[in-house]
Parts: C-alpha cells; structure tokens; sequence
C-alpha cells in the first residue's frame, strides 16, 4: 500500500484514518502482523504510522539511484 496526500490535506487525520482502515481489511484477511516503512525524514508518515500504534523497529540504510536513504521500519501485531 502506498499513501499519497497533497500537501493542502496535510495534518487533517486522513492518513491516521486511512491506515486505520487498512489494518481492519488485512486484520479481516488474517494478516496478524504489519510491517510499515517510510523514509527517515518523512515526519508525516511516520506519526500516521505511530498514531496507529506501529512500534519503531529499526531503522535500515538503503542506496537507491546512487543516494543514500535511511529507511524506518515499523511494526504492528494485528
């Protein structure tokens, strides 16, 4: 899944919602456990991915078309 605002919408809960969401479908599928990922410097995502009780696992370094990126990983038992 891939979550994607205009900024204009930004800090409204849209996000928060609709990962809430999400997990109810996968928790409906017989998912038992998420794992969620954004990039380090992704501050909105990453309090989406928190307010929705994610817990920081680790964070990972990736390179990607040359560059460095740090990657968070998060995790949830569903």
């Amino acid at each position: 899944m891939d979550m994607g605002f205009a900024s204009l919408n930004g800090k409204k809960g849209y996000g928060t919602l609709m990962l809430k969401l999400a997990l109810e479908k996968a928790k409906d599928l017989g998912i038992t456990t998420a794992l969620i990922t954004c990039d380090d410097d992704n501050y909105g995502s990453a309090k989406v991915m928190e307010n929705n009780g994610f817990v920081l696992q680790d964070k990972i370094t990736n390179i990607k078309n040359g560059h460095t990126i740090i990657t968070r990983r998060y995790t949830k038992e569903l």
